[in-house]
């Protein structure tokens, strides 16, 4: 399990896919899907077995993420939103309403999903109906993140993070510092980002700054990462074919 205090490589998967920003999510079984192109893969966090390939999206893949209802939502080159099944993998429906390309996406445990754009908003949806926008960011929304209680955590070209309320989803915490690629929230609550430097920097309520914890260029890593944390509470951090796990 990831310790923010004793931050070590677990272990490294090597991929058949390249990363794109985004591009990795982690269900409740602990199946990794990890997209290139307009495919997505998922595999086995076990032995890294391949599970199950998703075809026919629309443009190249920006994001995507998996709910508890069974659905696997991506986003390609427009502003639109595709919803699988993930166990037949059918498309389900089409998501629009944003004026640029959708770039993020990220569930909460109520299956609310909240997409991020580079039009700089962000938006909320209720059973496939967008139900609000944010506003706040002045750059492309690049990474979003959702903690057990609900707490919604935006990353941005911007350079910053930002903090949602769980409840009205008003912003209640901004973190600044340099380009923002991915953010992840813990199962404790604890937040997560990958900054554009290559650094993981760690934040809590208690302070307006934050603490660097990693450096993934150190291993290999470019700046198109994506990044999650896994039921278990490990850290998954990919970028190109590396997948690593801390």
């Amino acid at each position: 399990m990831y310790n923010r205090h004793s931050m070590a490589l677990k272990r490294t998967l090597y991929l058949s896919t390249q990363f794109l920003c985004g591009l990795l999510a982690v269900d409740d079984t602990e199946t990794i899907y990890t997209g290139n192109g307009r495919s997505v893969e998922a595999r086995s966090g076990a032995d890294n077995s391949l599970v199950n390939t998703f075809e026919g999206h629309v443009g190249f893949l920006r994001a995507l993420v998996v709910d508890a209802a069974g659905r696997l939502y991506s986003s390609g080159d427009n502003d639109a939103i595709q919803v699988w099944s993930y166990s037949t993998g059918v498309c389900i429906t089409t998501l629009t309403g944003h004026t640029d390309t959708v770039i993020s996406l990220a569930v909460d445990a109520n299956n609310i999903l909240f997409s991020g754009s580079d039009d700089t908003t962000i938006r909320v949806w209720s059973n496939h109906t967008h139900v609000k926008t944010l506003n706040g960011h002045t750059g492309h929304v690049v990474s979003l993140a959702v903690g057990q209680d609900g707490t919604l955590v935006s990353g941005s070209h911007d350079g910053t993070v930002r903090v949602w309320s769980a409840d009205d989803f008003r912003p209640i915490r901004t973190f600044d510092g340099t380009k923002v690629k991915a953010v992840a929230v813990g199962m404790d609550g604890s937040i997560v980002s990958l900054r554009a430097t290559g650094e993981i920097w760690y934040y809590t309520f208690r302070s307006d700054h934050g603490t660097k914890l990693y450096n993934v260029v150190k291993s290999g890593f470019t700046f198109d990462s994506a990044m999650a944390f896994g039921p278990g509470g490990a850290l998954y951090v990919g970028s190109n074919e590396i997948l690593h796990i801390f």
